[in-house]
């Protein structure tokens, strides 16, 4: 019988790794349990002995961790009594859950660090008790575990979490840190549950997350657990709405929903949420805590005195525990260390501190104890040698208290051999007196301050390291590190420096980098929302702005334009100083041009930011070109054809001037100037200008890209109709990028949609529609869903589909795309495709195929009137309606422009 306690025999071992159920074994899992409940067998050891699997075979099925074959299944329902049928059915329902959330992956983990539970946990006997029972309760409803920073909330429920998955119950972690954190999570646990690409497009697009995931919570069948940790800073829109159920946390009669937070306000969670005060232990429990981790250093009552001592706030005694089990500090004995805290104590009240008696002890006086024992513990790695543990400490203080990979503290960098810019600071400055860490120093350094308690280290399950700060550890260090603002600048610049250079052996653009980027971007936020306003603070400014360009390039290229967007409009006020003005907003306006949604709001930023850096020195001629660019392919997408070729050649002319002919930059505006030219029909123009730029790069490689050029001159011979020279180019780019860059990279896919329309024009159907499938196959391995390159994926099937006369399967393909096509942050270009698409197929059911020639003519770009009409009809109306949205949402919308006022 469970009674609420760990059972002492653990010791102090710390419990393994527990793998996290798999989401579509979900219901399976459940309704084996069910009837593991409702059976003759009292263990899983008595059900083992019955049938001829394994423990361990017996365990992963009924804890829904791995998958077995279906006749494990089959073999362990037989001995539970299960109907062949009920069995079989319970295994087609996996199937097809599978299929529809085949590749549906994102880089966040809903996995919960089960592995970071201590070695017991001790007390609250109550309050387990009621966890355990609402757990499997009819009604479980939405509990809120509230109290002072360090008093255990996470930990009961890490334990919660551990207690479900020993019982095969699906349990979910989210980090609740921020807005942006929590919606990541929860979309990634709809796909997880089911929902199609359709379906998650659509939610995105209108802001139904939270129906689309309880829609999906609310039928499974069995209990479940979501966690939400740290909800301690969430904007209203994301938790305020608890108490009517329309936000993304609400309470459940199907599942248990925990909530861990320091804000007891009841108005917050409202009246259908179940609050309860996570307190500091009592005297016996803190004790026996103290006597898990080091039943050597004394007698229960002193463990006692001492627990009592610190006010039985179970993160002290975690970090006591922790020094006195380790040979590092001066102190092996409770009395000895309860000594050196009355020491600290003592010196305290010299300085003119207040006596608190233990009865009227509030949070903060309890929150100065605990910093006392970390101080101890940092005092002994000093006397250990290892002085540099407490300026790691406070230079880690400066991220957010969420997992961060460990290689973001280069080696390089903490030892300060980088320098020669803007924004480089000398390790020195931070870590003195000694000489800042190597990579073995840093290593060493990090494995001292684990053994301490004051931060964790671990691996996900792909190997990556990671360490983690206590929010309250983070809080209080980052408060002594601002007693010395000379120090704090130093240390707050060394860490927007360690952001920024992270992609330089971690590249946001490569899918195998985006799991660390998706640990990195919340630190980024953390480190945007407290950056320093004064004018010391420049340096850190600028590198806010690189680091935010950084994660959001990682957020575009995983398929999170919008997030990318906010972050940048987030990163705006870095410019509102007018210290800052020049040097950052023409860079920021250009980074958000990249990123608009709209072509005419890329037009607009691209615009501005060319006017901004005109009156600076600051920014770099290559990025006003960068700009110009930019601005000239809004120009083109919009449709002012004319406009953009008329600037095209006027920034080819002033780059090939400023910057020379082989520069970078002007071979990447000669390209967009090919790109118009095709547009305008003058398609030999745009080979001969393409090849040209081959030739230029083939002789100099920093020129720019080779397989980018090639993919070009691929589309425009397409357009020329010389089909076979176009496909041996597009071929060599796919094997070129696949070798380097991966078979399922977003630029090898999208290189597959080109070659597809290579297929289709040269009549070969089967071919193309292949090309489509296998390459969607591919994306939807790596990319989430919504992704652009998965969307054109689609509509490139569903276009070999209507050229092969299928179009019943190809209008059935079109539907399916309709609610992701009508977000306004598809990209147009894409969007217009997909129009043009929808608009020949409704045309060719109604009046027949067109004949062979004609599907050649349109392959090659012939105009037809008819579909030119349609769409500007359709761009009229989708213009109309971002202007009613903006206007529903209180926003400015600037007139609509026609082509000739650009």
């Amino acid at each position: 019988m469970d009674t609420g306690q760990d059972d002492p025999a653990k010791g102090n071992k710390r419990p393994r790794q527990r793998r996290t159920p798999l989401p579509e074994l979900a219901e399976l899992t459940a309704n084996l349990n069910r009837a593991f409940r409702d059976s003759q067998y009292e263990t899983r050891t008595q059900l083992v002995n019955r049938t001829d699997l394994s423990p361990s075979e017996v365990s992963e099925m009924l804890s829904g961790t791995a998958r077995r074959g279906p006749d494990a299944y089959r073999r362990l329902a037989e001995a539970l009594g299960v109907a062949p049928k009920d069995i079989n059915s319970w295994l087609a329902k996996v199937d097809e859950r599978r299929e529809r959330t085949a590749g549906l992956t994102s880089p966040v983990s809903l996995e919960a660090p089960v592995a970071l539970l201590p070695p017991s946990v001790r007390g609250r006997t109550t309050l387990w008790a009621e966890l355990r029972r609402r757990l499997t309760s009819p009604a479980r409803r939405l509990l809120v575990l509230h109290g002072m920073g360090g008093s255990g909330k996470s930990t009961l429920a890490l334990r919660l979490v551990s207690f479900a998955q020993d019982r095969g119950i699906p349990a979910w972690w989210v980090p609740a840190l921020d807005e942006e954190t929590v919606a990541a999570h929860l979309y990634e646990l709809a796909a997880a549950l089911g929902a199609t690409t359709r379906e998650l497009a659509a939610a995105r697009a209108t802001g139904n997350g939270p129906r689309l995931l309880w829609g999906l919570l609310d039928k499974l069948e069995g209990p479940w657990l979501l966690v939400l940790d740290g909800a301690d800073r969430l904007p209203a829109k994301a938790s305020g709405s608890v108490a009517d159920g329309t936000g993304w946390i609400r309470p459940s009669a199907r599942g248990l929903v925990v909530i861990t937070s320091r804000d007891s306000n009841p108005h917050r969670w409202g009246t259908r949420a179940n609050r309860r005060p996570v307190k500091p232990l009592g005297r016996d429990d803190a004790g026996q805590v103290l006597l898990d981790y080091a039943p050597e250093a004394g007698r229960a009552q002193e463990a006692q005195d001492l627990g009592e001592r610190v006010g039985g706030v179970p993160l002290a005694l975690h970090l006591i525990g922790s020094y006195l089990r380790t040979s590092f500090g001066a102190a092996t004995t409770f009395t000895q260390y309860q000594a050196e805290l009355e020491r600290r104590t003592a010196a305290f009240l010299d300085q003119g501190g207040p006596t608190v008696p233990p009865a009227a002890r509030t949070h903060a006086h309890l929150r100065q104890m605990i910093t006392y024992t970390w101080e101890l513990s940092l005092d002994a790695l000093d006397e250990r040698g290892m002085s540099d543990a407490r300026t790691l400490l406070r230079l880690l203080s400066g991220f957010a208290p969420t997992p961060l990979p460990v290689d973001t503290l280069d080696p390089e960098l903490l030892a300060g051999r980088i320098g020669g810019e803007p924004t480089t600071v000398s390790a020195k400055e931070v870590f003195t007196p000694g000489t800042p860490p190597s990579e073995d120093e840093r290593d060493r350094l990090l494995a001292a301050l684990a053994d301490m308690g004051l931060i964790d280290v671990d691996r996900t399950s792909e190997g990556t390291r990671w360490l983690q700060m206590h929010s309250l550890v983070a809080e209080v260090s980052n408060l002594h590190l601002h007693k010395d603002s000379e120090r704090a600048q130093s240390t707050a610049l060394l860490v927007c420096r360690l952001l920024c250079d992270f992609d330089d052996h971690h590249q946001p653009s490569a899918p195998e980098n985006w799991p660390l980027w998706a640990m990195l971007v919340p630190h980024v936020r953390h480190v945007l929302d407290n950056a320093p306003d004064s004018p010391e603070g420049k340096f850190i400014r600028i590198g806010l702005v690189w680091a935010c360009e950084q994660a959001a390039n990682y957020l575009n290229r995983s398929g999170d334009t919008a997030a990318a967007r906010r972050l940048l409009e987030q990163a705006s006020h870095l410019t509102d100083r007018p210290d800052a003005a020049r040097t950052f907003r023409p860079l920021l306006n250009r980074r958000r041009a990249e990123y608009a949604a709209d072509p005419q709001e890329r037009v607009r930023l691209a615009g501005r930011a060319m006017r901004e850096g005109l009156v600076t020195s600051e920014f770099p001629p290559e990025e006003w070109l960068r700009a110009a660019q930019m601005r000239a392919a809004g120009l083109l997408e919009v449709g002012s054809v004319a406009r953009a070729a008329e600037e095209i050649d006027a920034y080819v002319k002033l780059a090939e001037q400023v910057l020379g002919a082989r520069h970078r930059v002007t071979v990447d505006i000669r390209l967009t100037r090919a790109n118009v030219w095709t547009t305008q029909d003058k398609h030999q123009a745009a080979v001969d200008e393409l090849t040209a730029l081959l030739h230029i790069v083939r002789q100099d490689p920093e020129a720019g890209e080779e397989d980018g050029i090639r993919i070009n001159l691929a589309a425009a011979l397409t357009s020329l109709g010389d089909f076979e020279v176009a496909e041996e180019h597009a071929r060599a780019v796919i094997r070129a990028r696949a070798r380097r860059l991966g078979p399922d990279h977003p630029d090898t896919l999208r290189n597959r949609i080109l070659l597809a329309g290579i297929l289709r024009g040269q009549q070969r159907m089967d071919e193309a529609l292949r090309e489509s499938a296998d390459a969607l196959a591919l994306a939807r391995r790596r990319l989430p869903p919504g992704h652009e390159t998965i969307l054109s994926l689609h509509l490139s099937a569903a276009e070999a589909l209507a050229w092969s006369g299928n179009l019943e399967r190809a209008e059935e393909e079109l539907a399916a795309l309709e609610p992701a096509m009508n977000r306004l942050t598809v990209p147009a270009q894409l969007w217009m495709n997909y129009l043009k698409q929808v608009h020949l197929v409704r045309r060719w059911r109604r009046e027949g195929m067109p004949s062979r020639d004609d599907l050649v003519a349109m392959g090659l770009g012939k105009q037809d009137p008819e579909l030119q009409r349609a769409l500007l009809a359709a761009v009229r109306e989708h213009n109309a309606t971002i202007v009613e949205l903006n206007n529903r949402a209180g926003l400015k919308t600037p007139p609509i422009q026609t082509l000739d006022d650009h």
